[in-house]
């Protein structure tokens, strides 16, 4: 075989490259962004949000609004504290700047400023602003204005004193368009963009989010005050409730973790999952905690006031018709993948399963007619799932029966197309 089918004559030293920041982003951007399709392109968009709720949970932000421009862009401004802006020391360059430009470079790493937060890795704004045509970084800090700008992931000017700010005036505004190269012709949802909204309000108790469109003169406000338990009613209205929200919040080993559930008459089941208020579409540790939690602390209750009696339960059994929204605050989480899609975090699925058992099983004993409800719910959905079983069994040994080799002549299946024989 020829050298020339093999493709590359030699591997040395020039075959290798070091790409760095925004070149080995924009190299590899599905290891940041996930995909750079829709989802991809407004991940960006999340990770920016992550960073103002980040501020919201330090207790330094109260407001956070979205703009979508006609041009493609997007502002996202907060009225947080505002992304440092002093030189380094050891770089010569702007905390600001560094803040999106170099890798690994954030605030978040030592837990002083942030007990709690969903940027862990120092890669989110960076990995906006390197698939991004352009950025455009406004800060109001210490009485100041201050304004950066960048293009595909560097820099294009020095940090702007703007001047003072207006009084009293503190936060971040970063104004981004995705980088057609990247992205093609693709626009933000307005949608999509709402319903992340809504859910981040939900997670963060009296946080104020505005999303506002420029295309077509949209904008809707976000705010809660009930938090998670108010989430339960929105995602279950048009159904039937069982029984109130329940609603759980407890702290363990430093990991806050808070859920509320409800079992509606219906069979779907829906369990949202999340951590520093990042959402885990895959789930991870804190769900099957939760699972586990539910499943041990029903079933010893339905079996003790003899609710169950013989009836085998499995665990899927307890969930139809449930709807759960299972919020996980912890130092120092653990993720699939810097898109944060699933938590891996170990030891948090024994904490959400003592906690959940612990205080659901109090909640049964203490309301015995709720607790009836619920064991019903479960019980008839047991029964359903074997009455199933036993007629698709009863099904195919019908047809095992009459297809059989086995069997006489005059036993097999017949078919004909004659009226008169039929």
């Amino acid at each position: 075989m020829s050298t020339e089918t093999l493709g590359t004559v030699e591997y040395n030293e020039d075959n290798l490259l070091t790409l760095k920041d925004a070149a080995h982003i924009r190299h590899r951007p599905g290891m940041y962004i996930g995909n750079t399709d829709i989802e991809g392109m407004h991940h960006l968009v999340w990770e920016i949000v992550y960073n103002s709720v980040d501020e919201a949970l330090a207790g330094h932000c109260k407001n956070i609004h979205a703009l979508v421009h006609v041009d493609g862009s997007i502002t996202i401004t907060d009225d947080g504290r505002g992304i440092p802006v002093g030189v380094k020391a050891d770089t010569g360059k702007s905390t600001l700047e560094e803040a999106l430009t170099i890798a690994g470079s954030s605030g978040k790493f030592n837990n002083d400023a942030y007990k709690t937060s969903a940027g862990l890795h120092g890669m989110g704004a960076k990995a906006m602003n390197a698939l991004s045509e352009w950025c455009e970084a406004k800060v109001w800090r210490d009485g100041h204005e201050y304004r950066m700008d960048f293009e595909k992931g560097y820099a294009t000017s020095p940090l702007r004193d703007e001047g003072l700010a207006p009084k009293g005036q503190t936060g971040t505004t970063i104004t981004f368009k995705p980088d057609p190269e990247k992205f093609g012709d693709l626009a933000f949802d307005f949608e999509r963009l709402a319903t992340r909204f809504q859910q981040i309000s939900f997670l963060n108790k009296g946080l104020r989010l505005v999303l506002t469109d420029e295309r077509d003169g949209r904008s809707e406000a976000f705010h809660s005050e009930k938090g998670i338990a108010e989430y339960v009613e929105v995602l279950n209205r048009g159904e039937t409730p069982e029984h109130p929200p329940i609603y759980i919040n407890k702290q363990i080993d430093g990991v806050t973790v808070e859920v509320c559930l409800q079992y509606t008459r219906g069979e779907t089941k829906l369990e949202m999952c999340f951590t520093n208020n990042a959402y885990n579409k895959d789930g991870g540790t804190h769900l099957s905690g939760f699972r586990g939690g539910l499943t041990r602390s029903i079933g010893i209750y339905g079996k003790k006031e003899n609710h169950f009696k013989d009836l085998e339960i499995r665990g899927d059994d307890y969930r139809e018709g449930l709807t759960a929204v299972i919020n996980i605050s912890h130092p120092q989480p653990k993720f699939e993948s810097q898109t944060k899609v699933k938590l891996t975090s170990p030891e948090v699925e024994g904490q959400v399963s003592s906690v959940l058992y612990e205080v659901l099983s109090d909640y049964l004993e203490k309301n015995p007619k709720e607790a009836k409800k619920i064991c019903e719910k479960v019980k008839l959905t047991a029964e359903a799932r074997i009455a199933a079983k036993k007629a698709r069994d009863a099904v195919k040994d019908r047809k095992n029966a009459l297809s059989g080799g086995g069997l006489p002549g005059k036993l097999y299946d017949c078919t004909s197309r004659d009226r008169e024989s039929s």
